[in-house]
Formats: structure tokens, sequence, C-alpha cells
């Protein structure tokens, strides 16, 4: 009896320890399992951001692309369809209006008309005074080409902050002929301290050969300086005689 007790004991000990054993591989199947469930929750959550930031960057590549394509291509402007208030550029100083130096000897150009003082002159065969002339020679120095890379430049500063400008015109002479070519495009720009200028679209150019207006519509800007950026195209010279700003109601 106490032989059977004995090995009853045994085997009670055994099965206990048997049982012990399979209940820790449970747990510690269950934490592996648990720790390799984390472990790739954390990577699927890495891949996604990952994935996401990508996304992001591609998407501010392509918006800076888009930004950078706008900025180069000026936005054609649209003719005024009345003239409101009173041109406050009238008498104002201006600075890119230097008459061009034509050759070494220090010749200077005959056409100085003076660009903001209310005399727009109409006859395109005078090629006088009346007109001020953007000129350009590759040939020449810098120095004395008074539109570098063919493209003359005048900022007209308005005296002050001015507000609800409208429109902004220039007066060419529009005519082609040797070595005379009519503007290819115009830009305007405004600032409100000459340094940093915004940038406004391209001027509605005129037809035919006779002087007539450049000019582009504006919504209500207000600016101190306004800057008048004009293609020459082929030609070496480029004729204008008046630049006009409206503002007001």
């Amino acid at each position: 009896m106490k032989k059977f007790s004995i090995v009853l004991a045994l085997i009670l000990a055994l099965t206990c320890s048997l049982l012990a054993s399979c209940d820790n591989s449970t747990e510690e199947s269950s934490a592996a399992e648990s720790v390799a469930s984390t472990a790739s929750s954390k990577a699927e959550e890495s891949s996604k951001v990952e994935e996401s930031s990508k996304v992001e960057a591609s998407s501010e590549a392509e918006s800076s692309e888009v930004i950078e394509e706008s900025s180069s291509d000026p936005v054609q402007g649209e003719r005024p369809t009345e003239l409101k208030g009173t041109n406050v550029a009238l008498n104002k100083n201006y600075t890119g209006g230097e008459t061009a130096i034509t050759d070494a000897n220090g010749t200077v150009a005959p056409y100085s008309a003076n660009l903001t003082d209310g005399v727009a002159g109409t006859d395109g065969k005078a090629y006088d005074a009346t007109w001020f002339a953007l000129w350009y020679n590759v040939g020449a120095s810098v120095a004395s080409n008074n539109a570098p890379n063919g493209i003359g430049t005048i900022v007209i500063d308005l005296g002050a902050s001015t507000e609800k400008i409208n429109a902004i015109r220039v007066h060419l002479n529009n005519a082609n002929a040797a070595g005379i070519g009519a503007a290819e495009r115009v830009i305007a720009s405004v600032s409100a301290d000459g340094e940093e200028f915004t940038e406004l679209g391209l001027l509605v150019l005129p037809e035919g050969d006779d002087p007539a207006w450049a000019e582009i519509a504006v919504d209500n800007v207000t600016a101190q300086y306004v800057k008048l950026e004009i293609d020459m195209g082929s030609g070496s010279w480029c004729f204008l005689n008046e630049i006009e700003v409206y503002a007001g109601e």
C-alpha cells in the first residue's frame, strides 16, 4: 500500500510538472507573438510615414516647379475700359531714362523726351527730342547702352504710397524701320520700397504702325514705385515719350 501511494505521488508530481511546463511554453509563445505583432505594426507605421513624407515632398517639388514656371512667364494683362482718377505719374521723378551714348567718342543721342511731363508726341516720323530712345548695340560697352540686353527699365517714384492704382500706360512709337523696332513686350511691376517688386503682367500692345498706348488695367493696387521693363525685340532703337499711372475713382 505504501509503495502504491509513493508511486501515485510520483505520478501526480510528474503530471503537475508537465502541466506547469506547458503553461510556461504557452505564455512564452504568446509573449513572443505579441512582440512580433508590435514590431510588425511599428514597421507598417514607419512605412506609411515614409510614404507620406515622399508624397508631401513630391507635392512640394511640383508646387515649386509651378511657381517657378509662373514667375518666368508674365501673365497677359487686359486693356482698361476706362481711365479713372488722375495721372499720378505726372511730373514725377524716374530712373532709367538716361539718354543713350551711341559711340566710343561719347556722342549722346538726341532722343531725350521727358517721360512724365504730360506730353505724348504723336509724330511717328520725327526722330528727335519729342521722343525718348532706348538703344542697344551688342558691340557697344554696357555703360553706353541704356537698354542692357535689349531691355529698357524705367522706374517711376510716385512720391508717396498711392492707393487705388487702376491703369498703367506707356506711349510708344510703334513703327518698324531700319534699326528701329516696336516694343516686343512691356512688363509692369509695382513696389512699396523700390527694392522688392510685384509683377502685374504684360501691357496690351498697340496695333498698326502709328504711335499709340500700350496699357494694362490694374485692380486697385497700392504702391509708390512703378516699374516698366520694355523688351525692344530685334531692333537697336525703340522709341517712347510718355508714361502714365492712373489712380483714384
